[in-house]
């Protein structure tokens, strides 16, 4: 039989890299096309300092975003801030067109918990002041917006000590004063105050997303030795928490998070992974993905769904842990350890798949060539790497390929 796997690039790295943290944004006025260019050269968002829980200073060099426009209707996958684009050229228009679904949004915002900013973006088409300086119109229509809008419904200053409250409202003059030397300093500095803004919403966010998390899992992990304990809803809270980190770019942390993971998974006593076995749990079939496509080919969110509704089989599971921690490892650029902790999980699920070969579930070569594939998928994960390959001859378990070989003569014979 043909391996399927020969030209099939590493699954577990795809859809990995991200372009950046999702930040949402609503544009009922069509602005957004004006501000693109200009935030996009002023990003990413660079050496934040932030405080975990227990009082260590972590340090983001680099924060990417992906500003992502969303509609009012859409409630479902919340990024961590929003962002609501003002168009807004006359008090009356502000009074009768923009503020009452402004309003909307926010009381939408504050009910889902989303940190939120309102950004004010004049055209400029109001006839300039005397000097050239913008229309008065303009600064009238921010008052308004600052009166309305500036507090904080409910949130947690918790990164950054409490802001001014007028810190919910900023402003940038996309097309003012672009020729007035003054001008253009005063136009840097909007920019400079919004992405400060920026940072300090989308942190706080985080901090709070953090706090819940860690509350979740405080609860769960007190019921761990109670009868009936919910594990998949401990394995979804913490694995949130590890993938929150992740988004942060903050690998070291959710690689802790997903090994504290998979070895509270491991560690569970006997009682408690009976309720992994059974017909009710999904396992695998000899036609399953990660034997016909590729040996790591899990539909994570699918899989995570059944984790959490503690419908999935012990095998399921310790294949998912796997692949979600040899993908922060990715991130990482930690090649080595990715290396060490391949070998020795392909080995040890090797045994597992050869004891669903006994059980008839599978035919007697599968568990071989996906240990096999296993092994030159996470190869070829990093081809640029010098020696990867000599490296990796000690790396595939030499009892299947010696078994595979042996099988495969066994079956010529028979022939």
């Amino acid at each position: 039989m043909a391996s399927l796997y020969a030209s099939v690039a590493p699954q577990f790295t795809r859809e990995l890299l991200s372009p950046g943290l999702r930040v949402g944004y609503t544009d009922e006025g069509g602005v957004w096309q004006f501000l693109a260019a200009s935030l996009c050269q002023r990003l990413p968002l660079r050496a934040i300092e932030w405080r975990n829980l227990v009082g260590v200073t972590k340090r983001i060099e680099q924060l990417p975003l992906h500003f992502v426009e969303r509609s009012s209707s859409v409630h479902e996958d919340l990024p961590l801030a929003c962002l609501y684009l003002v168009k807004c050229e006359d008090l009356d228009s502000y009074k009768t067109v923009v503020r009452g679904p402004l309003v909307s949004w926010v009381d939408a915002m504050s009910a889902a918990k989303v940190e939120w900013l309102v950004l004010y973006v004049p055209l400029g088409t109001r006839p300039k002041a005397a000097g050239n300086a913008p229309n008065p119109v303009y600064r009238k229509i921010f008052e308004r917006l600052r009166a309305d809008f500036a507090h904080r419904k409910g949130a947690i200053m918790a990164s950054t000590g409490g802001l001014a409250l007028q810190e919910r409202v900023c402003k940038i003059d996309t097309l003012e004063g672009a020729s007035v030397v003054g001008q253009q300093q005063q136009h840097e500095s909007q920019w400079t105050e919004l992405l400060l803004r920026l940072k300090h919403c989308i942190m706080d966010a985080f901090q709070i997303k953090c706090f819940q998390y860690e509350e979740q899992l405080r609860v769960l992990d007190a019921r761990r030795n109670a009868p009936g304990w919910d594990f998949g809803a401990f394995f979804l809270a913490k694995e949130r928490l590890a993938l929150m980190y992740q988004q942060m770019y903050l690998q070291d942390d959710a690689i802790r998070h997903l090994d504290e993971l998979d070895a509270i998974f491991i560690n569970l006593n006997k009682t408690e992974k009976e309720g992994f076995c059974g017909k009710s749990k999904n396992s695998f079939t000899s036609d399953d993905r990660i034997f016909t496509v590729s040996p790591l080919a899990l539909n994570l969110y699918e899989t995570q769904l059944l984790i959490a509704s503690n419908r999935a089989s012990a095998r399921l599971i310790s294949l998912y842990c796997f692949c979600r921690q040899i993908r922060t490892l990715y991130l990482m650029g930690s090649f080595p350890q990715l290396l060490q902790r391949a070998t020795a999980f392909i080995a040890t699920f090797l045994v597992e798949l050869e004891e669903m070969t006994a059980e008839n579930v599978l035919e007697w070569h599968q568990p071989f060539m996906w240990a096999v594939g296993a092994c030159l998928e996470v190869t070829a994960s990093d081809s640029r790497r010098r020696n990867v390959t000599c490296t990796w001859r000690s790396a595939i378990p030499r009892a299947a390929l010696a078994q595979s070989v042996h099988q495969g003569e066994q079956v010529k014979k028979q022939c």
